[in-house]
């Protein structure tokens, strides 16, 4: 279903900058706010988690033509199911940036992985990863 591709391709971007918000606040200011928006609100935030797991489920077994019917974007699927699980356990962390300089390096590498998946995805939606 090709209605699934720019869906997950957003998720992944927003997963991404909430990442690398969380590591640099000062330079990612309007997403730092969305981040602050999603914790605060605790449906929101559910709301958000869900989502990336029906993406998941959805790129599983409904992959970008001509991909295999079952698995066929598997390191979409798992950079989706790895990022919502991640950012539910981030929402329960403070409000304020990561003191420590390993969890930020941390956070920047992730989100920056997660950046590089997307946009693999999109300029080559049909390459297939198993």
């Amino acid at each position: 279903m090709m209605q699934i591709y720019p869906l997950a391709l957003a998720y992944l971007v927003l997963s991404s900058l909430l990442y690398l918000s969380s590591a640099m606040p000062e330079r990612l200011k309007a997403v730092y706010d969305f981040r602050i928006y999603l914790i605060k609100g605790k449906y929101r935030f559910q709301m958000f988690f869900y989502s990336g797991l029906a993406l998941f489920l959805l790129t599983l077994f409904f992959p970008v033509y001509p991909g295999p019917m079952f698995l066929g974007d598997m390191a979409v699927a798992i950079a989706l199911f790895f990022s919502s699980f991640a950012l539910k356990e981030k929402g329960a962390e403070k409000e304020e940036g990561i003191a420590d300089p390993k969890q930020r390096e941390k956070n920047i590498l992730k989100g920056y992985a997660l950046m590089a998946i997307a946009m693999l995805h999109l300029l080559f939606p049909s390459f297939i990863i198993i």
